[in-house]
């Protein structure tokens, strides 16, 4: 799964995760929506994509695989915003 992702994320794309702990389950339901932590892939390093995330109380950088690990389930998606023609 992560050879296919490695070819198709770019820079800016927001991924994602539904963390199993309490507090962000709260944010879940709060926000009605599955989804309760997001990261955005900002690099590309030794062949693997970075995602810059929240970590109270700063920002940390996260190799994807160890930010999809932490996911319920493994579920996750990613979204990208539409370019301009």
């Amino acid at each position: 799964m992560i050879d296919q992702l490695n070819n198709e994320l770019k820079v800016g794309d927001i991924v994602f995760i539904a963390i199993p702990n309490f507090l962000y389950r709260r944010v879940a339901k709060t926000t009605c929506s599955w989804t309760s932590h997001v990261g955005m892939i900002h690099s590309k390093q030794n062949g693997q994509w970075i995602i810059a995330e929240s970590s109270v109380p700063f920002c940390k950088m996260t190799p994807i695989a160890d930010f999809l690990k932490r996911s319920e389930n493994g579920i996750f998606t990613v979204r990208r915003l539409k370019e301009d023609s």
